[in-house]
């Protein structure tokens, strides 16, 4: 992906083609996409003087991945600073983590990051209303419309030099994958699975096998741990029986063949008399989206805050912060020892 977004910036580069004239005068008041932005020339060219920067390791966005590494500014958003590059892209980091459309990072950092070029490059109509296509619904259950300052009819005509759907992560390597088996396993798609799951546990796998129905049920050991029960009766917990729509025929790699072994996430939803999976992967104690995850699981706010609760809980630990709790565990460790010694003095 990274090899076709050059070749294609390359070929930008030699035609320096003109754009038609595109209004960004517009301010949208919500999380996902809370920007002003102001007009650019017709010609495609600068209205400010454009200076060339790296992208900066803060920009979460945009930091990796693009197949460039610097960008300019006023980007396609009018944003004239990186510190209000940082801080309006901020808010979008979350749709990365749900993954609701595999051109999205290129799309959004089109706007935020623009490649170095000697004009500004617009993203294609096409590939606004693809990201659009697979995103809209997701933030619409965070209770997010699509953003004015976004909308596709805003952008050129694929018959215009632009940045197109990329076709090589267009396409599903993964046909015959049980949906369960494919959902994101990001900090945001392990809350986006809990939020809409009525059941959530780490389990270990006793038996999977193919019923007559196509479907792939799986008997959990008896040892297991609920970190959400939803209407499951106590009959349900007993006998825990799960099933992967279309398991028989579909393909789940994150299940392993000796699974008996293995912890699990598992999350899905109660349908009749039927416990529906929506969600496996492997439980690793060492992954730290999944420790990152469980812990804000444990917030009331977590499935009521939206994205700004993905955002709140989402955000990494500041030096400062891990300085801090270091210098707690130290004390606590001091605390520990002095009071050890002077219950034992005899020991020295």
């Amino acid at each position: 992906m990274a090899y076709n977004i050059l070749m294609l910036f390359s070929i930008l580069a030699v035609w320096m083609l003109h754009f038609p004239r595109f209004s960004y005068a517009i301010s949208v008041g919500n999380s996902w996409g809370s920007i002003d932005a102001g007009p650019l020339l017709s010609t495609g060219r600068y209205l400010h003087p454009p200076k060339c920067m790296d992208i900066p390791s803060n920009l979460t966005l945009c930091k990796d991945k693009l197949g460039y590494n610097k960008m300019i500014l006023p980007n396609l958003l009018d944003h004239d600073t990186i510190s209000e590059v940082t801080q309006q892209a901020k808010s979008w980091v979350p749709l990365l983590g749900l993954r609701c459309h595999p051109d999205t990072k290129i799309f959004l950092c089109s706007l935020f990051s623009p490649m170095c070029l000697d004009r500004l490059i617009w993203p294609c109509r096409s590939l606004c209303e693809a990201v659009k296509s697979g995103c809209e619904l997701r933030m619409a259950q965070y209770g997010f419309p699509w953003p004015e300052m976004v909308r596709c009819d805003k952008f050129p005509e694929d018959n215009d030099l632009c940045i197109p759907v990329n076709s090589t992560s267009s396409g599903n390597a993964d046909d015959n994958t049980c949906r369960a088996c494919k959902k994101p396993d990001t900090f945001e798609g392990i809350v986006d699975g809990f939020c809409n799951s009525d059941f959530v546990l780490k389990m270990k796998v006793k038996q999977k096998e193919s019923n007559t129905k196509g479907d792939m049920k799986m008997v959990a050991l008896k040892k297991k741990k609920f970190l959400k029960k939803g209407s499951l009766t106590r009959k349900d917990i007993r006998k825990l029986t799960l099933y992967i729509e279309d398991g028989g025929s579909c393909e789940c790699n994150r299940i392993e063949e000796n699974s008996e072994k293995t912890h699990y996430l598992i999350m899905g939803n109660k349908q009749g008399d039927r416990l529906v999976t929506s969600f496996v992967m492997k439980w690793d104690r060492k992954n730290k989206e999944i420790r990152r995850a469980v812990k804000s699981l444990r917030k009331a706010d977590i499935c009521k805050g939206g994205v700004k609760a993905l955002n709140d809980h989402a955000a990494p630990m500041s030096n400062s912060k891990k300085k801090n709790k270091k210098k707690r565990n130290r004390k606590g460790k001091n605390r520990k020892g002095k009071k050890g010694k002077q219950e034992n003095p005899e020991k020295n």
